[in-house]
């Protein structure tokens, strides 16, 4: 072979292996990755066990449709027919303590931490969702949300994700519509509510879901397709995937709480230009979708400490509320008192309150 074959040869498999290397990379992305923290420290950034939760950023592209819903419909009429929800039951479920159980849906293991406030007849359930690569301990050990919530009466459970069989290579998370999963997360979450209800009795109408990252991803889709058993959910450092975007006509009224980091790079927005070079919705638009479904004509905005705001969406007419928590400076975290001078958990709660 000679001089010039080789180095022919030499670039053709250069480029074949940049190629190879790029689709890793871009897999990786599309998953929305929870499962380490930023190498490089910046304000605003902590470690793990601490208040906020910090993650590899990983550039997420969106695109927006055209904000053109500006007018208040009716949204029973303008929703689409939700499939019909078959659900399976719970099986393999065992109590590991007083306040530890596993189960299994659908083949799927999962495991649970419950902490229940004091009376459970008629209160209200919060099923709390971690991030990419995490589990129901780590999310509890971080934002302690528990200790926020039981005080008012709520009970919350903090669940453990799954790998996904249609990705050998990927960590215990959910299939928020952001990838190649097949797991039956919304199906999963409706059993283990269903469930939780029977054995405790908690009000069916005041069933909430919050979650951090890749769990608020999954919120978004609980709002989406299971707006009937979730009457409100809450996403913190979370988007809407593309393609639970495309069935936002199956929206019904929900009270949705948004926490958003300026700096998130895993969050496309309109402010920041970054929705543009994404396939998923800026958070602006989807929210605005959220606004004009449930029917919401009143804004008012708050100015916190260090430059953060909350934006509150209502109307007479409506129980249903949305809110937007915008972090100045804020990166792919759950915002701390030490780091962001913002009580999270004590935000949700009084979002939460208003649902009553």
């Amino acid at each position: 072979m000679d001089k010039k074959t080789k180095s022919i040869l030499l670039i053709i498999t250069t480029v074949i292996m940049l190629a190879i290397i790029g689709l890793i990379i871009w897999m990786v992305a599309e998953q929305g990755s929870d499962d380490g923290i930023v190498e490089e420290t910046v304000e605003g950034d902590v470690s793990p066990g601490a208040d906020e939760v910090d993650v590899k950023s990983a550039e997420v592209a969106n695109t927006s449709d055209n904000a053109e819903d500006t007018a208040v419909v009716d949204p029973v009429e303008e929703a689409s027919e939700r499939p019909e929800r078959n659900l399976l039951p719970l099986e393999n479920l065992i109590r590991d303590s007083d306040t530890t159980f596993s189960f299994s849906y659908d083949g799927i293991g999962h495991s649970c931490i419950e902490d229940l406030a004091e009376t459970t007849q008629n209160g209200p359930l919060v099923l709390l969702l971690h991030g990419y690569g995490q589990s129901a301990e780590m999310i509890r050990s971080t934002t302690h949300f528990e200790e926020a919530a039981n005080p008012l009466g709520y009970s919350v459970v903090y669940v453990t994700g799954a790998t996904d069989p249609a990705d050998p290579t990927s960590s215990t998370g959910w299939n928020a519509g952001n990838g190649i999963g097949i797991n039956k997360d919304t199906d999963m979450l409706c059993a283990l509510a269903s469930y939780l209800q029977e054995e405790y009795g908690f009000d069916k109408n005041r069933c909430y879901a919050a979650g951090f990252s890749n769990g608020a991803f999954m919120n978004h889709r609980l709002a989406v397709e299971a707006g009937d058993v979730f009457s409100a959910v809450v996403s913190v450092a979370g988007m809407m995937p593309a393609m639970i975007w495309d069935e936002k006509d199956m929206l019904t009224p929900i009270s949705v709480f948004q926490v958003s980091g300026e700096k998130d790079d895993l969050i496309p927005k309109n402010s920041d230009g970054s929705a543009k070079y994404s396939t998923n919705p800026a958070i602006e638009d989807v929210l605005d979708q959220y606004k004009t479904v449930d029917g919401l004509t009143e804004e008012e905005t708050t100015e916190l400490e260090m430059g953060s705001t909350l934006t509150k969406y209502s109307s007479p007419e409506s129980k249903q509320q949305v809110w937007h928590l915008f972090i100045k400076g804020g990166h792919h975290g759950w915002p701390s008192l030490q780091i962001n001078k913002v009580d999270t958990n004590a935000l949700i709660m009084e979002f939460l309150e208003t649902q009553k």
